[in-house]
């Protein structure tokens, strides 16, 4: 059964594509921790895709026995996947927790906070594509107290703006005039 030609062949992609697949998840948590990108920790997607990446590990071991390359580079290609998977997961643990999320406009936007390293509470807003996958920062951000309190996004229809609500305080509106109403609270045109 191993030397079946289309099982070596299957074998070659996997052992292609996963490694490959790792060094993008990592690059995606990193981007999404440091960058542009919104990948928020405590939300499905993450589970999902550190979940998938772990199975495909596993698969990963199955593909190389397949492929009959030697033991020192399978050693190799299995380490460097996993450090990646590993890496792209610690970088989305340290990244941005998500609190809320709403729709305006056919645009989703998400609430989310880091910590910074004196322990105060940044939170800030993304306005995403309608399938969340690539946002952009707004201009909001609002730097918090060392915990994080109970926040909420309010949609005004009738004003055409998103309201950011942090432990019942009216924080910053998004809309055509995007505003702050607290102190500590930036808003850049």
């Amino acid at each position: 059964m191993l030397h079946n030609p289309k099982l070596k062949k299957t074998g070659w992609v996997l052992v292609i594509t996963i490694p490959l697949l790792s060094v993008l998840y990592c690059a995606w948590g990193w981007l999404g921790a440091r960058g542009p990108l919104y990948w928020p920790v405590r939300y499905p997607i993450t589970c999902s895709w550190g979940i998938g990446m772990l199975v495909s590990l596993a698969v990963l071991l199955f593909a190389l026995e397949l492929t009959k390359i030697h033991s020192g580079y399978r050693v190799l290609l299995f380490l460097w996947t996993g450090l990646c998977i590993c890496a792209g997961t610690l970088f989305a643990f340290y990244g941005k927790y998500h609190l809320d999320s709403a729709q305006l406009n056919g645009r989703v936007y998400h609430l989310a906070y880091y910590t910074q390293d004196n322990g105060q509470e940044v939170y800030v807003l993304y306005e995403c594509e309608k399938t969340g996958t690539w946002c952009d920062r707004c201009s909001f951000y609002y730097v918090g107290e060392t915990y994080v309190k109970p926040a909420k996004l309010i949609i005004d229809n009738a004003m055409n703006e998103l309201r950011v609500s942090i432990d019942g305080k009216l924080i910053y509106t998004h809309g055509a005039q995007p505003r702050c109403h607290v102190e500590y609270c930036w808003a850049d045109e």
